[in-house]
């Protein structure tokens, strides 16, 4: 349900790049975020992990630029941080607070929700050739699922296979309908390399803790 609401929300974006009216926006501050590796596979040691944050839109934009990028790029939506793998050493991952805009319809004048307000995203990617983890926090719980990155680019559409239009160009409203529609085409499976460990929702900082294990060992919350 949180992929279609929040694929909902980026349609209304793009809505709202094309001149439609009928919703507002409601500015929400979500603290600094710190994500934890424990990174148990040896095999891992003196190699990259790269570690997104989306912004609340940008979930689709940063898995669409995880799946064609093999190196980190800069998004608008989101925070890409490169790590390396050192061993005995965890890796302390910071991410800034956020502001969203969230859309609410004038007619209806709801507060977002919990959801909306304080949710998170993050994605980890151990090699640009093999699985993505997305870590989805929702409240008190974070429940990771992974999917296969090869499987993903042979799915991509030759109309993502460019760079993303600029902002206000009349070409924005089809790239975004086409990144939701690939975003929602992949495969999400239960992830065993990947844990979560640790999760504390404090009012000035949100602290994320993962285990990475290897393959022959699975990660155990």
């Amino acid at each position: 349900m949180q992929m279609v609401s929040r694929s909902v929300l980026m349609f209304l974006i793009g809505g709202s790049l094309a001149g439609c009216r009928g919703f507002a926006h409601v500015s929400v501050i979500v603290p600094p975020l710190e994500v934890n590796l424990d990174v148990t596979d040896v095999n891992l040691q003196g190699r990259p992990i790269d570690v997104v944050r989306p912004a609340y839109y940008g979930e689709t934009e940063a898995f669409l630029d995880l799946v064609k990028a093999p190196v980190p790029v800069e998004g608008v939506l989101y925070d890409w941080r490169r790590v390396l793998v050192k061993e005995g050493h965890y890796i302390r991952v910071l991410f800034p607070q956020e502001w969203r805009h969230i859309g609410v319809p004038v007619f209806v004048p709801l507060r977002p929700s919990a959801e909306a307000m304080r949710s998170r995203t993050i994605f980890v990617r151990l090699n640009s050739d093999g699985d993505l983890y997305r870590v989805s926090v929702v409240g008190d719980k974070a429940v990771v699922k992974c999917t296969s990155l090869p499987h993903a680019r042979a799915k991509l559409p030759s109309s993502l296979s460019g760079t993303r239009p600029e902002a206000g160009s009349r070409e924005l409203l089809p790239w975004i309908e086409a990144e939701i529609r690939f975003y929602d085409s992949a495969h999400w499976t239960t992830a065993a390399r990947v844990a979560v460990s640790g999760l504390q929702r404090r009012s000035e900082t949100d602290v994320l803790s993962l285990r990475v294990a290897s393959e022959k060992h699975p990660a155990t919350p």
